[in-house]
């Protein structure tokens, strides 16, 4: 069972590492101004807000979790490949809000049916989500070794009618781990709607509404909780952040020199302390408790931020990006747990997407507040990346001061 949900981690994060890294040079490529990155980018954070409700409910309550990932995962392929050739801000922002609204079903139902399956989540997720890490940076090394095609190879492609190497080759490579995904998630073990409980309702809402949302909206109670609503809110928080890394790395260390060709293996220098990390998470969480794992997360987000900041000497900031993959571990990853631990079997795929809710709003400010930015400051990335260390310093006092580490046994969220 741990060798089939792996694999299900690799293949689902491949299809984002093959085009993931790549996307803002893309668009750079293509003349595209920093506010039309910027908006093309949030479509992320946009499929986040959008995708959850839906998803959530039609997992929780419909249809089987797995075919739900199959189907959005083909959906997912089709957009990769359209979004390929786009080459207009409207028609890549169009085509890539459908591609999250999808894409996102896929990570968090993943997640979801992942859990379902584990007989102890809290010791075996992380080196089962580990696999996922490790697709991730196998997507990007494809990537990487398609753009060090020889040359004498490429007289022979050409002889075939086909195009040399280009940028968007990653969009092609990740459409074909998707459609990969979509095959393979079919012959996953049958996870379908929990049972729902008799004594549960939906104070927030009424009417239509209750019954087409309710296990969203009863996910969403776990706000009442104050751990979850304390975490909730350095996500969101923490979250506004990622869009300067996600967006600007990439400008920095292409500005630092660093090759077009070279970029996706120095990018995965951000996963490679991760996959050792997300191995040894369950010592980690006996170590350091729910709490200090989480604490440990944020301190290394505040430390990136601190040497993207400085912007140089190029070692450093290379360097920094290890730190990358403790903060997904530790606090990402962590906090994925902590929140399937307390939401009752009935609304946990809704759980998820509560949390993606909560992060997508957050991305969204971030993307936008990104592109204001660098028009402000002129691509100043050193200011830029500042603000985004003062922000992640102060969540982390905030995070230290207020959280309570959550009860060992599933609270019940009833009306």
């Amino acid at each position: 069972m741990r060798l089939r949900l792996s694999t299900l981690m690799f293949l689902q994060y491949a299809v984002m590492g093959a085009w993931v890294p790549l996307f803002t040079l893309l668009l750079k490529e293509r003349n595209f101004s920093p506010q039309e990155t910027a908006w093309c980018c949030a479509t992320a954070a946009l499929g986040a807000l959008l995708a959850p409700l839906p998803w959530g409910q039609i997992a929780d309550r419909h249809v089987p979790a797995q075919r739900c990932i199959s189907f959005c995962s083909l959906v997912c392929g089709i957009c990769l490949l359209v979004l390929s050739d786009r080459v207009d801000p409207v028609s890549v922002f169009v085509v890539s809000m459908v591609y999250w609204f999808f894409m996102y079903p896929v990570v968090s139902l993943g997640t979801t049916l992942t859990f379902r399956h584990l007989a102890d989540p809290q010791r075996e997720f992380g080196p089962v989500r580990m696999w996922g890490t490790i697709g991730w940076m196998v997507g990007s090394w494809i990537v990487a070794a398609w753009f060090h095609v020889p040359d004498w190879l490429i007289e022979r492609v050409d002889s075939f009618a086909l195009a040399p190497p280009q940028t968007a080759d990653c969009l092609r490579i990740g459409a074909v781990f998707a459609f990969l995904l979509a095959g393979y998630a079919l012959t996953l073990p049958d996870t379908p709607p929990s049972p729902r409980r008799a004594d549960q309702g939906t104070p927030l809402l009424g009417g239509p509404l209750r019954r087409l949302f309710e296990a969203p909206l009863l996910a969403f109670s776990m706000l009442r909780n104050r751990s979850i609503a304390v975490l909730s809110i350095c996500m969101f928080g923490i979250y506004v952040t990622i869009p300067f890394n996600s967006q600007l790395t990439p400008l920095v260390l292409d500005q630092l020199g660093v090759s077009r060709p070279m970029l996706p293996l120095t990018l995965t220098l951000a996963q490679s302390l991760e996959v050792a990390t997300l191995w040894g998470l369950p010592l980690i969480l006996f170590r350091l408790k729910e709490k200090g794992t989480l604490i440990a997360g944020m301190l290394s987000w505040a430390a990136v931020m601190v040497v993207m900041s400085l912007g140089q000497p190029l070692w450093l900031v290379i360097a920094s990006l290890g730190l990358n993959g403790i903060f997904i571990c530790c606090f990402i990853v962590a906090a994925q747990m902590v929140v399937n631990r307390q939401a009752p079997r009935d609304v946990k795929a809704s759980a998820q997407g509560m949390l993606q809710i909560v992060n997508g709003l957050g991305l969204l400010i971030g993307h936008v507040l990104v592109g204001v930015l660098r028009d402000h400051f002129s691509d100043d990335f050193s200011a830029i990346f500042s603000i985004a260390a003062i922000v992640s310093g102060g969540l982390t006092l905030l995070f230290m001061a207020n959280f309570r580490s959550t009860p060992e046994t599933p609270t019940t969220t009833n009306a």
